[in-house]
Formats: structure tokens, C-alpha cells, sequence
């Protein structure tokens, strides 16, 4: 089973990338670029289903997409519509214009664009709330199966953190910089711990500091306007 997972790992993108990632730079870090590789996924579902069931329809009964007028293609090909995203591009299927509102008829089929546009956003659309529940439903399950180690959690992290499966070097590499990041991490956390336990004292001093940031702007304002007075005296 190992060896699979392995071998799985080679066809995912930037897989290997983003574990040297969580490994030197902590597991936050590794899921943001978690994040963004999710975006891609979703992104390139929506690529794909928006061409085959749209732009291709569109495309294949040019018929029914909207023509450009004759007075705007002599100034169609110049640098101020380029840029612009007018002329031949306003016009192309890049752009939004470019498609029908009705059905199309591609040979002897009808095809419902109109229906399309509505399948096809909203299947993308569900598309990624399930993928973004089923993250989140794994990393509950990770975080469940983790919160048993709790109370002794540098002793789990010590003894127990090595995968002894581990076979090649830049694993092993990656593996030592996870343990030791989340050491720090979890370090880290304890030292807020602490922090928060004397939550009142720096409720306090902030107060404190604010009562007299305020009393320095007040006499600031007060020796200004004394100094105006005597000065107009």
C-alpha cells in the first residue's frame, strides 16, 4: 500500500512540493498552497465543462453568434482596439457577446445554450462546495485523530513522530524538518498559552497604555494652545 501511495504521489501536481513546503515552513504554510492548487482543480473543471458544453456549441452553429458591424472593421485590427479588448476580440469567443441567447441548431440537433449556461455554472458551483466540504471534512477527521496525543504531545511528537517506512533521503529530509517545525509550532503555542492565562494583567496594560496615549495628546493639545494664547498676549 505504501509503495502505491508513492507512486500516486508522482502524478499529483506539485505534490512532493508542497510536503518540502510543510515540512521546513510548518503545516499553515503548507495549506495555502494547498488552497491554491484546490483553486486549479476547480478552475480547470470549470475550463473544461464551459468548453465542451458552450464554447464548442457555439462555435460548431457560428450562425447564431453575433456579427460584427461593417462600419467597425476598418478600425477593427488597430492598436487602440487591441488594447481596448474591441474589434475582432469584442466580437470573438472570448467574450460574453459573442454567444447566442437562444437554442442552437448544430446539424439536425437542438441544442439548449440558454440551459447550458445554467447547468453548467451551477454544476461548477457545487462542484466546488463539495470539494471545499471534503477538505474540511478531512481535516476534522485528521485533527480528531490527533487530539487523543494532547496531554502528551512533545513526548508523541518525539518518540513516536518517525515513519520508519521511509526509504529515500529527500523523504527523510522532508520528515525531520515536519517534526522539527511543528515542535516549534507547537512550542509556540504553548508560550500564547501562557500568555492568555494572564489575560486580565494584559487587558489591563493595554487600557493602561491607551488612558495614557491619550493623556499625552491632551496635554500636547493644552501646552500648544497655552502657547498660542501667551504668544498672542
Amino acid at each position: 500500500k505504501r509503495q502505491i501511495n508513492n507512486f500516486i504521489v508522482f502524478f499529483i501536481p506539485w505534490e512532493k512540493r508542497i510536503r518540502k513546503i510543510q515540512g521546513h515552513f510548518g503545516a499553515g504554510i503548507g495549506s495555502f498552497f494547498l488552497f491554491l492548487r484546490s483553486l486549479v482543480w476547480v478552475n480547470t473543471v470549470m475550463f473544461v465543462f464551459t468548453t465542451l458544453f458552450i464554447i464548442v456549441p457555439q462555435i460548431l452553429a457560428p450562425s447564431t453568434s453575433t456579427k460584427m458591424p461593417d462600419e467597425l472593421r476598418s478600425s477593427a485590427s488597430s492598436l487602440i482596439a487591441i488594447i481596448d479588448a474591441k474589434g475582432h476580440l469584442e466580437y470573438s469567443f472570448l467574450f460574453y457577446g459573442y454567444y447566442s441567447n437562444k437554442s442552437l441548431q448544430i446539424g439536425n440537433v437542438r441544442y439548449p445554450l440558454p440551459l447550458a449556461y445554467i447547468v453548467v455554472f451551477l454544476g461548477t458551483y457545487v462542484f466546488s462546495v463539495l470539494t471545499i466540504l471534503r477538505a474540511m471534512a478531512q481535516e476534522q477527521r485528521n485533527s480528531q485523530s490527533s487530539g487523543q496525543h494532547d496531554q502528551y504531545k512533545f513526548g508523541w511528537r518525539v518518540f513516536t513522530a518517525w515513519d520508519f517506512l521511509i526509504t529515500e533521503k529527500e523523504t527523510a529530509e522532508n520528515k525531520v524538518a515536519s517534526i522539527t517545525t511543528t515542535i516549534k509550532e507547537q512550542i509556540l503555542e504553548e508560550t500564547e498559552k501562557a500568555k492568555e492565562e494572564n489575560i486580565h494583567l494584559l487587558r489591563f496594560l493595554r487600557v493602561l497604555a491607551n488612558f495614557l496615549v491619550i493623556c499625552v495628546l491632551g496635554g500636547s493639545g493644552y501646552a500648544i494652545f497655552w502657547v498660542v494664547q501667551r504668544s498672542e498676549d
